[in-house]
């Protein structure tokens, strides 16, 4: 995740604000893909394609359509459409709306960041700080990387849920997959990137609304466009509480 949030930092041409990972590394390094996976998870004959995989099939496009120091090339395309769906702060786009949107790779590149964050736990970047890691359930980890590998379909336990957001806070804040809540045996993990917010729904059964407007599982793959100030502030808010009074101090100076 440190890469993660390095690589997006480097790209936009400005200082991400985040407050769940370290200080970025002084030179940018090579990504491993054993380091975000157990051998029990990722052959280490299998790594280097893991890695081209992750790269080609998700982070290139997603870094190429996200908010940077002058444009955030996503969202002009969407807006210069005309959605399907409006009502208060929301805007929805369809498919049918935006066939030249590559939803595909932006999806892929979502479901390998909470993979990531589920099958590897980073260390705190306090000394006594509480590791970094969601709990997704070893056979929902294991369908989603059968899914990232190109062997299976999406897993079927899982609907993703897209927001791209329109405020200048959002366009420079990265924070890592976290559970946003539990209700009815279904949890919610959610993370924020640089203009992007992926919402990611793990259960057994899901309401029809939650399929409906899924990014990955339902006909439309919606794509929805609100301002995220107000969320950004909530998670960020959120994420302060849980530093140690020292980084606390430190980041709110």
């Amino acid at each position: 995740m440190e890469r993660i949030a390095e690589l997006f930092g480097r790209h936009c041409g400005r200082n991400v604000q985040t407050l769940s990972s370290r200080e970025p590394r002084a030179q940018r390094q090579p990504f491993d893909a054993g380091r975000y996976a157990s051998e029990s998870f990722i052959p280490e004959r299998r790594r280097p394609k893991c890695e081209s995989l992750l790269d080609r099939k998700g982070e290139n496009h997603a870094l190429r359509m996200v908010t940077t120091k002058d444009r955030f090339r996503l969202l002009e395309e969407l807006e210069a459409i005309k959605p399907s769906f409006e009502k208060l702060e929301w805007r929805g786009y369809n498919i049918a709306d935006t066939p030249n949107v590559k939803r595909e790779p932006l999806a892929y590149f979502a479901l390998s960041v909470f993979w990531r964050a589920s099958v590897h736990t980073w260390p705190s970047a306090e000394k006594n700080g509480k590791p970094i890691r969601i709990d997704l359930g070893k056979e929902n980890s294991e369908a989603l990387r059968r899914f990232l590998l190109g062997g299976s379909p999406s897993p079927s336990t899982m609907r993703l849920f897209f927001v791209v957001c329109t405020d200048r806070l959002s366009g420079g804040s990265f924070y890592l997959p976290t559970l946003s809540h539990r209700k009815d045996f279904c949890w919610t993990y959610g993370f924020a990137a640089c203009g992007y917010f992926f919402c990611l729904n793990v259960a057994k059964r899901f309401e029809r609304e939650q399929t409906s407007i899924c990014f990955l599982s339902s006909p439309e793959q919606w794509i929805w466009v609100r301002d995220g100030e107000a969320k950004a502030i909530e998670g960020f808010t959120s994420l302060l509480k849980r530093q140690p009074p020292g980084k606390r101090r430190l980041i709110q100076d």
